[in-house]
Parts: structure tokens; C-alpha cells; sequence
């Protein structure tokens, strides 16, 4: 009943204001009795309720309120919430606002002893959204979610966990609230929390295909993951997320990983017959849902010039691709290498995936330390020797995309650390010649031939030694075997590489060939003529 009368206090008859307060008073001094705590008497604010300024009477109302809403226990507070939020919907906007206010009073006031009923409190809220077509009036539900959420902010976060996907613009726009709140690093952490332990079961996203009940377990982690990215992208300020990205970049490139080539069931947590707004720019792809999470948190540690790159890369499309994904990776890791946002926290977080039992963490592992290679992060922090023997170790994986990113993290080791390279040429040599006899792919054929192209020249004639006629002979291999249209869509690729590495061969080994017996000189000169013509 005071959910109803409340709001009347900013009624346009002044008669009728100070009636509503009368009834108050009545019901309150009832329950005081009832109950046996303090009479409540608002007598006093009966005077004030004759002015017609409306900013006057909603700031009496607010007073009224605050007075009433101590006498309240928790277990009145799904009635209350029920019949104010009723008033807010239908009375005049000066009454709907003063609803609002006493729905925001009562949550401040006696909103610390609800944590039980969270859930059933944010049900309420939520249910109402639909009807809130006034922006300020969805603006005091928001409100109210984020007072809950200032008290309780786990109970609110699990809570707000249970919505279906996609989500729509209301769930969106809660979260983003959230994210302008006091308690948002608090929440933040606790959504990492939840996608550390889902991550920790990488067979929950095996049923992202499937319908039926585990399904639901499976969206659990990607629903956090979508709670995450708009928590985010309301978050001030920015320093905060970049303090946490360590932890966040590999925990979402995981969540990517493990959301690869799903789709959402057609139920999705729905409730049969229940419609489904999407907000904007949402897309069915869990693996996209991923990337949009990545990309917003990027936005907050990097400038616009970098993600502008990243974009401009096509680097989101290559990565939601399971064809192209390696190469996504490739290009991500490039450009957080020039904003310094690889940490040595992340390394250590990734390195172990390179002998993960899911082929595409291990893809992703072998495609970033291959980027890495590169770069004097490794040695800086005395980790190069460890990923050297790791890609030489995945030189040799099942998977042909793993064995090709290897061997590119081997090649680039010329430019990223050449002394280590001179160090364990053989090894590096070894795996190397192994790649370009593969069989079983001419993408790794390419690939070893490229990154043979950077070791001979880094290395020269005298590191090189006899080595040189093997890879001719399997470069002219290469070509004989392939078929014709085989050849044409490698060399688009690979015809640069080619051509340099030829180049790199005749300088460096020329010197070497003067010396050498007659048969090792017809050999060197008619081959490399034969396969320079074919190039």
C-alpha cells in the first residue's frame, strides 16, 4: 500500500498529497505497533506538501520516504518494489519520477540486508524494463540494479548471468551501468574469476553445437565473456583495465580458441516462444561474441592508431576464420609487441598451451611465440631457450598448422636473436630441411622455404657449408612434384621468398663454390639457373 501512496505525495492536488501522507502515517504507526518498534509520525511534512514547485515536492517526498522506508523489513520488499514500480508506470511523470525516488530510497536504505532477495528483487526490475518506454524512467531501474550492485555485487553478477543470449539492448545497457559503477573493478575481477574456472572444463565447449540441457553449461562461459566485454566498455578509468590485461588477454584468446567454428544452439537458453532482441552489432558466432570481448578491452589499453591498424589488417575477420585464425594471430601479436602490452605475465600464460591436447590453443600458442621470435621480449626475460626447443619439439605436430607456425618462429629467429641462431643452427637447420620434404602440406613447404631464405642469409657461406645443395635439390623438388595449379597458388605467396632465398644463396655461397671441386660448381650454377628461371 505504501508503494502506492508514496508516489502520491507529488500528486497536482495538494489535498490529495497530504491524504496519501495521512495514510502513511496510519500504516506505519500500525506496523510500529505490530511490530513494537518507534510510532513514526510524518505530520510534520504535511505544510510542506501545499507548495506547487514541483522540485519542492519530489525533495519532501524523497524526506517522506526515507523516514518510511526504515520501518521496512526485507521480507515487504517484493511487495513494495511490485506496487511502486507499478505507480511509476502509471501515474503522471511527477508522480512516476517520485516513484522512482522512493524505489531508489528503499534500496539505499534497507538494501544491504536483502542478499537473499537478489534474485528475486533484479527479476522484478528486469521484468518491468519493457514497459519503461521513457528513457528516465529506465534510467531509475538501471539505477536500482546498480544500488543492488554497490551492496552485493556478486549476488547481482550471478544473478544478471542467467539471461539468455544474445543479449538484448536492456541486458546490455545493465551492464553497462555496472560498468559506471564504484564497485566495477570488483565486478570485473569476479568475472574473470567465473571464466578462469569455466575455462578450466574446455569439454563445456564442445556442446555449443549441441541442443539439450548441457548446453546451458556451455553458454556459461561465453555469456561472461559478452557480461565482460560491456562491463568494459563503460569502465573509467582506463588505467584500470590495462592493469588487469595480463591476466584478460590470455584468458580471452582462450575463450576464442575454445569458441572456434561453434554456433549458438537454436534454443540458447530461450524459453520456448520467449523473443529475442539482439543489441546492435551482436552476431550469432560465439567465436565473434569473443573477439568483440577482445577488442573492446584492447580499446581501453591501446591508442586508436594501433586498433585502427588492427582493423584495417582485417586481423578480427582472420581470426574468427578456423582456416585463417593462425595468421590472425600473427598479426594481433604483431602490433601488441609495438604497444608493449606483451608482458612476461602473459607469456608464461601462453607458453604452456603449446602442449595443450586442443589443437587450437596449440595452433594459437605456436602462431604467437612464432611472432615472438621476432622480437628481444624472449631473450629480455631469458625465455628464448625454452620456446626455441618448444617450436623445434612442434616442428614434429599433428597438426599441420602447428609444424607451419613453428617453423615460421624458426625462421624468424634470424632477425629476432641471430647469435642464438648460429648457436643452434643444426637443430634449427635440422627441422628445418625436415619441413621442406612434408608431404603432406606445400603450405609447410612454403613456410620452411621462407624461413630457410632468412637463415641463409643471417648465417653465410661458412655456417651454411653443404647444407646448400640439399635445399636446392629440394627447392627443384618442389616444383617438379606440385601441380600446376598447386604451383601458381604457392608462388602467389611464396614467389618473394622464393626469389630471396636464391638471391641470399648466390651471395653467400658463390665465394664457397670457387673453391670447391668442379662437379659441386656445374651442380650449384646449372641448378640454381633452372629453378631461378622457374621462379
Amino acid at each position: 500500500m505504501i508503494g502506492v501512496l508514496g508516489p502520491l505525495s507529488c500528486d497536482s492536488l495538494a489535498t490529495s498529497r497530504q491524504r496519501a501522507v495521512d495514510c502513511i502515517s496510519c500504516l506505519l504507526s500500525t506496523q510500529g505497533k505490530v511490530m513494537h518498534t518507534r510510532e513514526v509520525d510524518l505530520n510534520h511534512f504535511c505544510e510542506e506538501l501545499v507548495a506547487a514547485d514541483v522540485d519542492s515536492l519530489l525533495r519532501t517526498s524523497s524526506k517522506i520516504a526515507k523516514v518510511a522506508c526504515k520501518s521496512f523489513c526485507s521480507e515487504q520488499a517484493r511487495g513494495f518494489l511490485k506496487a511502486v514500480l507499478g505507480s511509476m508506470l502509471s501515474f503522471s511523470p511527477t508522480c512516476a519520477r517520485a516513484a522512482g525516488e522512493w524505489m531508489l530510497i528503499f534500496l539505499k536504505e534497507c538494501g544491504r540486508e536483502m542478499l537473499l532477495e537478489v534474485p528475486e528483487i533484479l527479476t522484478i526490475l528486469y521484468d518491468h524494463l519493457p514497459a519503461a518506454q521513457q528513457g528516465s524512467l529506465k534510467e531509475f531501474l538501471f539505477e536500482a540494479v546498480s544500488v543492488l550492485g554497490c551492496y552485493h555485487p556478486e549476488a547481482v553478477t550471478n544473478s544478471l548471468l542467467q539471461r539468455h543470449l544474445p543479449m538484448d539492448s536492456d541486458t546490455v545497457e545493465l551492464w553497462r551501468t555496472l560498468g559506471r559503477g564504484i564497485f566495477a573493478i570488483e565486478m570485473l575481477q569476479l568475472l574473470m574469476g567465473k571464466l578462469e574456472s569455466a575455462e578450466d572444463t574446455p569439454a563445456r565447449s564442445n556442446c555449443l553445437d549441441e541442443e539439450g540441457s548441457d548446453n546451458l553449461a556451455a553458454l556459461e562461459p561465453l555469456m561472461v565473456t559478452c557480461a565482460l566485454r560491456e562491463l568494459v566498455y563503460s569502465l573509467e578509468p582506463r588505467e584500470s583495465v590495462s592493469l588487469l590485461l595480463p591476466r584478460l588477454f590470455p584468458m580471452l584468446l582462450k575463450q576464442i580458441s575454445n569458441t572456434l567454428g561453434k554456433e549458438l544452439p537454436s534454443s540458447a537458453g530461450r524459453v520456448e516462444d520467449e523473443p529475442v532482441l539482439v543489441a546492435s552489432g551482436e552476431g550469432s558466432s560465439p567465436c565473434r561474441l569473443s573477439i568483440k570481448a577482445l577488442d573492446t578491452v584492447l580499446c581501453k589499453c591501446i591508442s586508436e592508431k594501433w586498433m585502427g591498424i588492427l582493423r584495417k589488417q582485417n586481423t578480427w575477420a582472420f581470426l574468427e576464420n578456423p582456416r585463417t585464425y593462425h595468421e590472425g594471430m600473427c598479426l594481433l601479436t604483431s602490433v601488441l609487441l609495438q604497444t608493449d602490452v606483451v608482458t612476461l605475465t602473459t607469456i608464461r600464460a601462453v607458453l604452456p598451451w603449446l602442449d595443450s591436447p586442443s589443437a587450437n590453443l596449440r595452433i594459437m600458442a605456436a602462431s604467437f611465440f612464432a611472432e615472438l621470435m621476432k622480437a628481444p621480449v624472449l631473450q629480455k626475460w631469458k625465455l628464448l631457450q625454452p620456446v626455441h626447443r618448444a617450436l623445434v619439439d612442434k616442428s614434429l605436430d599433428a597438426s599441420s598448422t602447428v609444424r607451419r607456425m613453428a617453423v615460421r618462429g624458426l625462421g624468424n629467429l634470424a632477425s629476432g636473436a641471430p647469435e642464438k641462431l648460429r648457436k643452434h643452427k643444426k637443430a634449427i637447420l635440422k627441422a628445418l630441411m625436415r619441413a621442406i620434404k612434408d608431404v603432406t602440406s606445400s603450405e609447410i613447404v612454403g613456410e620452411s622455404l621462407s624461413a630457410l631464405a632468412k637463415v641463409v642469409a643471417e648465417l653465410g657461406e661458412k655456417d651454411i657449408g653443404v647444407t646448400f645443395k640439399e635445399i636446392a635439390l629440394y627447392t627443384k623438388t618442389f616444383f617438379d612434384v606440385v601441380s600446376e595449379r598447386a604451383v601458381a597458388s604457392t608462388l602467389e605467396r611464396r614467389a618473394c621468398a622464393l626469389d630471396c632465398l636464391f638471391l641470399s644463396m648466390a651471395s653467400t655461397v658463390w665465394k664457397t663454390c670457387l673453391d670447391a671441386p668442379r662437379k659441386w660448381q656445374e651442380f650449384t650454377c646449372s641448378d640454381m639457373r633452372g629453378a631461378h628461371a622457374v621462379v
